[in-house]
């Protein structure tokens, strides 16, 4: 499903928020800042989440082949010491590479996620923004009118009433989602600190084995 182009039910409730400042400044403010704070671009959103995923299935495809490439290489060319401690090399190795594929497909997860709630936001900012200006045009057109001018702000009151509310409520899931994210990203950047201190230590021991120049006791 495309995202692209929904943001712009955000600019449409914002301006229609704007209109309805001509009928109530306080009300019509109110809820076009409240717009303007979970204002997104659900299509950027949604391409950083599928670019996350695309490196989660790289690592795991790169995972993949290093088990291949260990599993062609005949018992007959290892002792069974060198065998056994390329093997245990190699399990270190993948597990890093798991870790690395669980971080990016959790941060995959999270921008899907957001995607998916900054298109519905868009889509009900929108819907509020036309209210607002239909609530607006409805208001001034029956100023000139004593008895319809009373009842056109008291519906314009009551409908307003309620988009504030459903902005309100939209204002609420944006809060906890982006606190959900950022609980989930620090657990994320934990795991990479963790895995890059891993392959920090990984490198520093090869560095060390290149050094004393050991040679394999098959070579």
């Amino acid at each position: 499903m495309s995202y692209e182009g929904w943001e712009y039910g955000y600019v449409a409730g914002a301006l229609g928020a704007l209109a309805y400042c001509v009928v109530n400044p306080v009300r019509g403010r109110m809820i076009g800042l409240a717009i303007a704070g979970i204002a997104s671009r659900p299509g950027n959103l949604s391409g950083a989440g599928d670019k996350w995923g695309e490196i989660a299935k790289a690592l795991e495809g790169v995972g993949a082949d290093l088990k291949k490439h260990v599993s062609d290489v005949p018992p007959k060319d290892w002792t069974a010491q060198d065998e056994e401690a390329f093997k245990g090399a190699v399990d270190i190795m993948l597990k890093n590479i798991d870790d690395g594929a669980g971080v990016h497909f959790d941060s995959a997860k999270i921008m899907h996620g957001m995607s998916k709630l900054s298109f519905y936001g868009g889509m009900a900012s929108g819907a509020v923004g036309a209210l607002l200006t239909a609530l607006t045009i409805y208001t001034i057109a029956t100023r000139g009118i004593p008895v319809v001018n009373v009842a056109s702000q008291a519906t314009s009151e009551i409908a307003a009433t309620g988009a504030q509310v459903t902005v309100g409520g939209l204002v609420k899931k944006y809060g906890m989602a982006a606190g959900a994210a950022a609980m989930v990203f620090t657990m994320v950047q934990s795991k990479q600190a963790e895995l890059e201190s891993k392959v920090t230590a990984m490198s520093a021991q090869q560095e060390q084995a290149k050094q004393t120049r050991i040679p394999l006791s098959n070579i």
